[in-house]
Formats: structure tokens, C-alpha cells, sequence
């Protein structure tokens, strides 16, 4: 263990989403027993890395407030810094934009089950209510075939993109 080694050094723990919860929510959709198993083993070192870490952070009060409900005692480690990106002014404003964007790393599966629901669920009541020459941005890495099937005139699905600024000046609404 890295304090064995070195005492002195301190510990940060960065954490982006709660891959335990998210590992979870999945196994119950899925009525899978080994997600569940597998979720358990996770949720197990996800929080003693937030127990064993000098400091801990989170990008939202929720994240924090869920983990402290998870935890024997309450940890004074954990800080919520919030996920910031600088703004560009350059963009024509909100009047200037009637796209809409859809941001995921579709390797990651709960964003394929999120623009499914919504080209399902959503999109079909939306899109008669917009104008005719906004679109929905479908953007991020890796669209398997079912996500790549979606694109049409309408629906455009970039895969990767280098950069996303083009995407975010022209996009009104975020998915």
C-alpha cells in the first residue's frame, strides 16, 4: 500500500461518477445477479478509497450526500468541486442556436440506453415542435451500430469529435 511506502505522501481521491451506484442501477434493470455481485465488490473499494483517501472529491453535494450516507461514521474528507469549463462569448448567444445536443462516451453503456429512451420516448413529440432546420447533435466516442442507425437529416451522429466548441455554440438544449 502507497502509505506504506510513504507515509508523508497525501492521498487525493478525483472521483468523476460513483461507479459502485451506477454499477448497481444496472444489475437491477438487468435483473443480473453478477452485475449485483460485481456492484457489491466495487461499492466495497470505491468507499474505502473515500475512507483511506486525505481528501476526496466529488463534483456535486449529491454525490457527497450519498456517500456519507454509505459510510459507519461521517467523513470530514470529502470536498465538492464542482465541474467547470470555461464559456465562450463568441457564440451568437442563446437566440443565435436551435440544435440540440446529446454529449456521451458510449462506451459507456447507460449513454446508449439514454439516447435510445430518448429518440424513443422524447424525440418523436419534439421534433414536430422545433424549427425545420434544427437538429439533434448526437456527440461522443464510439456510437455502437444502433446508435450510428439513428442519424438521419434531422439526427446527426458525429461519433468522436476533436472539438466540441462548433457543437456547444450551435446547441440550445442539452440532453
Amino acid at each position: 500500500e502507497l502509505r506504506e511506502l510513504s507515509p508523508v505522501t497525501r492521498i487525493l481521491f478525483a472521483n468523476v461518477d460513483l461507479h459502485y451506484l451506477r454499477g448497481a442501477r444496472r444489475a437491477i434493470t438487468s435483473k443480473n445477479s453478477a452485475a449485483a455481485f460485481q456492484a457489491a465488490v466495487t461499492k466495497t473499494h470505491e468507499l474505502a478509497m473515500f475512507a483511506r483517501a486525505d481528501a476526496s472529491f466529488v463534483h456535486t453535494e449529491v454525490e457527497r450526500k450519498i456517500i456519507q450516507g454509505e459510510m459507519p461514521q461521517p467523513l470530514d474528507n470529502i470536498v465538492v468541486l464542482p465541474w467547470l469549463s470555461d464559456i465562450s462569448r463568441e457564440s451568437g448567444g442563446f437566440e443565435g442556436r436551435d440544435d440540440i445536443m446529446f454529449l456521451g462516451n458510449f462506451p459507456h453503456e447507460p449513454n446508449v440506453d439514454s439516447i435510445r429512451y430518448f429518440m424513443e420516448s422524447v424525440w418523436p413529440g419534439l421534433v414536430v415542435r422545433l424549427p425545420a432546420h434544427a437538429r439533434l447533435l448526437v456527440v461522443g466516442n464510439r456510437p455502437p451500430p444502433e446508435v450510428m442507425a439513428m442519424a438521419s437529416d434531422r439526427v446527426i451522429v458525429t461519433g468522436y469529435v476533436e472539438d466540441l466548441e462548433p457543437y456547444f455554440s450551435s446547441s440550445k438544449v442539452f440532453v
